[in-house]
């Protein structure tokens, strides 16, 4: 498997009631085998449900040797360098951590896998309601999806490159944050994906006339952002003393 180093993709970027648990008790609680993704709820499979699945099939069919998931896994990867945005940030987390943190490593993806974060919990924050924002961080393992999917071994990895190197780790994760800034509001991807997890879309799905779960103001979506940044810096950089951004607020 051939593919451009991460460097470019990151440049591609730049040029188009929850603990404050950080990645490294995360990764360490984590088992070997990922568990079983949440099922959002909703009474048919969005588009981006529908990729996920096909993917996790693409990947079964490589790991196999099968010649065509090599060719649809080799479509998946390009597409994801050429147009970085046509996925949801849960998508690309998946595709980093069967691919890119493997091959490239912890540092060269880093500031991906954190972008893809802040991306991904801003749009949480706004489009999703408390029990929804749980079941992305605790049954999807949303933050720590790239590493756990990457591997034994390179989880091992990432908990001695975060421990050993605090301040390389805190500049790649200013780097990540600043890409994710200049792209909060993309449109080329569903920002609203969200609002298919926790207790109220279920219920809604049950219900014809529901009109969905409701969404923050946008009033407060700078609030929302600031809430972002905040809670991946912390988790991404382990909290520790000095570390820019502290502790989420409690706003949502």
């Amino acid at each position: 498997m051939t593919s451009p180093p991460l460097r470019f993709l990151i440049a591609a970027f730049a040029a188009c009631s929850l603990s404050a648990i950080t990645l490294v008790a995360d990764i360490r609680a984590a088992a070997d085998t990922p568990s079983e993704s949440a099922k959002p709820a909703g009474p048919s499979l969005q588009p981006w449900q529908k990729r996920r699945a096909e993917f996790a099939e693409t990947v079964k069919r490589m790991r196999a040797d099968d010649a065509s998931g090599r060719k649809d896994f080799e479509a998946v990867l390009t597409e994801f360098e050429k147009q970085p945005f046509s996925r949801t940030p849960m998508e690309n987390m998946e595709i980093l951590g069967v691919f890119y943190v493997p091959q490239e490593g912890i540092e060269a993806t880093l500031p991906a896998v954190v972008a893809n974060a802040a991306l991904g919990w801003y749009d949480a924050l706004r489009f999703t309601s408390e029990s929804g924002r749980d079941e992305i961080v605790n049954q999807e393992g949303f933050f720590r999806k790239a590493y756990v999917l990457a591997g034994t071994e390179m989880r091992e990895h990432a908990v001695k490159f975060f421990g050993d190197n605090p301040e390389l780790a805190a500049a790649l994760v200013a780097k990540g944050i600043a890409v994710a800034d200049r792209f909060k509001d993309d449109p080329r991807y569903d920002h609203k994906r969200p609002s298919a997890y926790g207790d109220e879309a279920r219920e809604c799905a049950k219900d014809t006339q529901c009109t969905g779960v409701r969404s923050m103001p946008d009033t407060r979506w700078l609030d929302a952002w600031e809430d972002a940044k905040q809670r991946v810096t912390a988790y991404y950089r382990l909290n520790k003393p000095g570390a820019t951004g502290g502790s989420p607020s409690k706003r949502r």
